[in-house]
């Protein structure tokens, strides 16, 4: 899940960087559904290419690191039990789940960048100017009213429960529950307006 995002992340990154490609285009005459269709099999071929070669590097670098940590590892009973492991479902899942996430993020990005006015494209912008009026999504409040409640119950409730596997999923879920309830609550307060503009210079307005 974590390398899954982590693609997602690069793609939108990348997509980012390119805000005044996008914005040439459609300057240029290009439509919208032409720019998105350009970039998403552009990103299609690359995650295609980037897929292959990481299913060979991936059973690469796991026999690699199997080894070093065998070599190091105390027990050599060990070897018995950590060996390499691949199989054809798990090289389809590694593949097809790399193309969905990073067409998704390209998806996602584009929706968003190609409603920018294409001069502010030019300059580099990627967002939409921010509105007085505009509000936080209400999203961000379910979240952190619905995750923060259930996330402390089951944190809690792992001191109840003997069986140590069920133990750790309580703490674990609890845990990730609130971690998105402060992240959702970060990103609702960052959103206010009264946080939009920083005025001032120096140390007061960085820490603003």
């Amino acid at each position: 899940a974590a390398a899954l995002v982590l693609v997602g992340l690069l793609f939108r990154l990348s997509l980012d960087r390119r805000a005044r490609e996008v914005g040439l285009l459609l300057a240029t005459g290009y439509s919208t559904g032409q720019v998105r269709r350009l970039l998403l099999a552009e990103g299609l071929a690359l995650a295609v290419i980037g897929s292959l070669l990481g299913l060979a590097l991936g059973v690469a670098y796991n026999r690699l690191l199997l080894s070093v940590l065998l070599d190091f590892w105390p027990d050599r009973e060990v070897a018995n039990v950590l060996r390499p492991h691949a199989t054809p479902l798990s090289f389809a899942l590694g593949f097809g789940l790399t193309l969905v996430m990073a067409l998704g993020a390209l998806w996602f990005s584009l929706r968003g960048l190609v409603r920018v006015a294409p001069p502010a494209l030019l300059r580099g912008e990627t967002q939409l100017p921010q509105t007085p009026e505009a509000k936080p999504s209400k999203w961000a409040k379910r979240v952190v009213f619905g995750a923060t409640p259930l996330g402390l119950v089951l944190v809690a409730a792992g001191k109840f429960i003997s069986n140590p596997d069920a133990q750790a999923g309580s703490f674990f879920s609890g845990g990730g529950l609130l971690l998105a309830a402060g992240l959702a609550g970060l990103w609702w307060w960052m959103r206010s307006t009264r946080h939009a503009t920083v005025n001032g210079r120096g140390a007061p307005a960085l820490a603003r």
